[in-house]
């Protein structure tokens, strides 16, 4: 399972952070997804500069964070398909026949965050 580790420093605090994460690359872009309620994202608000580890790699960036909007939806739906256990922790179900309803990962859109980190 692809996961990352994304190290930062807290904008308040001047605190230095490294929090594992799923991601899916594409290019020189990285998407990650949180929850809402969850306070680190907020640290990316202003597009401070990050480390990424990825598949044992080190990458430096800039992230950009922001709450999902329906301009995101097929983003966050291609991200969630290919990883149910992030679809499932979402609170975004499956068909039976395994696909992702669009109006349930529309309706927790507003709950998640859509995280870009742009490769240097």
């Amino acid at each position: 399972k692809p996961i990352a580790l994304l190290s930062f420093t807290g904008r308040r605090s001047g605190r230095s952070y490294t929090i594992p994460i799923s991601y899916e690359r594409r290019g020189d872009t990285v998407l990650m997804l949180t929850k809402r309620t969850r306070s680190w994202w907020r640290n990316f608000e202003d597009q401070p500069g990050v480390e990424l580890r990825l598949a044992g790699r080190v990458f430096t960036g800039t992230a950009e964070a922001h709450v999902g909007t329906d301009q995101d939806l097929d983003e966050v739906a291609a991200f969630l398909s290919t990883r149910p256990q992030d679809a499932k922790a979402y609170g975004v179900a499956r068909r039976s026949d395994g696909s992702l309803d669009p109006q349930d990962i529309r309706t927790h859109l507003p709950r998640t965050v859509v995280l870009h980190v742009h490769l240097a």
